[in-house]
């Protein structure tokens, strides 16, 4: 495999033209041009190189660009897949497909819908999830909503959604309201 680095113009002329000293010339120049650029695609690639980067950097510069929903607490993987979609996820911010996500990242499945999905008042949602939460977790979960849900959304309830083995799916509701109380 060729290096990009180091391959120089001389290495793909006629043997001939080689040996003109004004050719030598331009592909040393070449050459030295070439590496500049590589090393600045090099240094330019922060985000794309998460995974060669110490884990402390990570967390410093989540800190800096203020990374919806890191936890520094979280496992390294996990981590480094949350510093990763920081800019997917502030480019989502807002939207349907940032609570998605935020609620598929934290709880590993689940999704949300719409006040027109399910006849609810406008701008109300729903999150469907398919695993019991605790207190801390729901106190969590709506701290992550005010990251990443629009500011005018308002969340409606979380409801549990169980497959049973037919096939049919399940759902239990529990209005928002009766777990901030029940928490309180």
């Amino acid at each position: 495999m060729i290096d990009l680095y180091d391959v120089q113009m001389l290495d793909i002329l006629p043997e001939p033209m080689r040996d003109l000293p004004k050719v030598r010339a331009l592909s040393y120049a070449y050459l030295n041009a070439q590496r500049r650029v590589l090393d600045m695609i090099s240094a330019s690639q922060v985000v794309s190189g998460t995974s060669r980067l110490d884990i402390d950097v990570i967390d410093a510069l989540a800190a800096e660009e203020a990374s919806p929903y890191y936890d520094d607490s979280a496992s390294e993987a996990t981590r480094r897949k949350d510093y990763a979609n920081t800019m997917l996820n502030f480019l989502q911010l807002g939207t349907k497909a940032a609570v998605n996500r935020m609620v598929r990242d934290v709880f590993s499945s689940g999704s949300a819908s719409e006040w027109f999905e399910y006849g609810g008042d406008p701008f109300h949602f729903r999150i469907y999830i398919s695993e019991d939460l605790t207190t801390e977790q729901v106190e969590e979960l709506q701290k992550l909503l005010e990251t990443v849900s629009n500011a005018r959304s308002e969340l409606d309830e979380i409801m549990r959604q169980t497959e049973i083995q037919s096939g049919d799916v399940a759902v239990l509701a529990m209005p928002v309201q009766t777990v901030i109380t029940t928490i309180l």
